[in-house]
């Protein structure tokens, strides 16, 4: 398989995009910090990781402690 960064970039923005609309679904609003930093992130593991966590979270707060410094 090839590896593209560009395809990387992409992949990524769309995650934390989708990331983002599913805590604004769950939570309506969602405090800048945490779209900044989600918005921020590149590891494709890790936004798959958060996705999960924003689904299965009770509240903004836990989902905060999930999100690593």
């Amino acid at each position: 398989m090839i590896e593209s960064p560009v395809l990387h970039e992409i992949v990524a923005e769309t995650k934390a995009e989708s990331l983002i609309m599913v805590l604004r679904a769950r939570f309506e609003v969602v405090p800048t910090d945490v779209t900044g930093t989600i918005r921020l992130l590149r590891d494709l593991g890790e936004l798959d990781r958060l996705l999960v966590a924003a689904v299965r979270c009770h509240d903004l707060e836990a989902f905060r402690g999930c999100m690593r410094p």
